[in-house]
Order: structure tokens, then C-alpha cells, then sequence
């Protein structure tokens, strides 16, 4: 015999997309631990979103850029790393977003340029960029056990949208 059971279906349809570059110029002074800098030789960075704040019409992004550094030591040969970490905080403006909107943002890094200003003293330029994307979010009680159903449901539901010219949900 076949038993009903109340399921929820959460999903979500893309609202709106919007990017954002951002150049981050900064000098760092070498700890004084450290030797001093001859000559840098490899380097690199990745952005680390940690607040994401969303306020009516706009978002604010709190993070930190975390880079390493691989350089030689001036006068020697030998090579030493240094590794740091910069924030940022930034406001993006964000047109038709709205209280209860699901925001995702994702943080890359472009480039990187590090110029040595003194032995002591590093010129730290960092492009990196902002994709954000927010959903409504809907809640679909179904009743049945058969998961199949389902996802032949969302299946189908998939092959309406894109013949519509809009985004498909992912099926899991």
C-alpha cells in the first residue's frame, strides 16, 4: 500500500546578477623580523569574504585579502617568504533588492602587482571583483514518498524554463 508523506521542496529563481571591480592599492612595511627586500619573485593572493551584509538596495562586503609573498633577500642569495593579509570593506550597490532576498557573492581575485618601494617597504596593488546573485526563495509542499517523482517534476519543470529564455534550477 502506498503511504503519503508531507515533503518540502525549497527552490529558488534568480532575481538579478550584478559584478564589481574593485583596485585595492596599499603599501605594507616589512616586519622587522623579516630581511630586508632585494627583489620579489613569486607572489599571490586570494580574497576572503567574511560579512556579507545586505541593507535595502545595496550590500556590504567585509573581507580580507590574504597574500604571500616568495622574495630575495637584498645582498644574498637566499630567498625568504612573507605572507599578509589586507580588509576591505566595500558598498555595492545592488537595484531591486529587497528584504528576504537570498544574496551569494563570490570574491576572485584578477591580479596582483607587488613593486618594491624600499627595502622595507612593499607596494601592494590588487584587482579582484565581486559576482553576486540573489534568488526568491520558495517552499513547495509535496505529497508523496517517491523521490523520483520529484525530480522527474523538476526535470520537466528545467525544459519549460529554458524554452522560455530563463535560469534552470539545479536538480541534485
Amino acid at each position: 500500500m502506498l503511504e503519503l508523506q508531507k515533503k518540502q521542496i525549497h527552490m529558488s529563481r534568480s532575481k538579478n546578477t550584478v559584478s564589481a571591480q574593485v583596485t585595492f592599492d596599499e603599501d605594507f612595511n616589512i616586519p622587522d623580523a623579516k630581511p630586508d627586500v632585494g627583489s620579489v619573485l613569486l607572489k599571490q593572493a586570494d580574497a576572503v569574504m567574511e560579512e556579507l551584509r545586505q541593507l535595502s538596495e545595496k550590500v556590504i562586503i567585509k573581507g580580507r585579502l590574504d597574500f604571500e609573498i616568495l622574495y630575495a633577500v637584498e645582498g644574498s642569495g637566499r630567498m625568504k617568504n612573507l605572507s599578509g593579509a589586507l580588509t576591505f570593506e566595500e558598498n555595492v550597490s545592488y537595484p531591486g533588492l529587497e528584504p528576504g532576498d537570498y544574496v551569494r557573492c563570490r570574491t576572485k581575485v584578477e591580479d596582483i602587482s607587488i613593486r618594491v618601494v624600499n627595502s622595507r617597504k612593499l607596494h601592494i596593488r590588487l584587482h579582484y571583483c565581486f559576482h553576486m546573485e540573489y534568488s526568491i526563495f520558495s517552499i513547495l509542499v509535496w505529497m508523496n514518498t517517491n523521490l523520483f517523482f520529484y525530480q522527474n517534476w523538476l526535470h520537466r519543470w528545467n525544459h519549460l524554463m529554458a524554452a522560455s529564455n530563463k535560469r534552470q534550477f539545479p536538480c541534485k
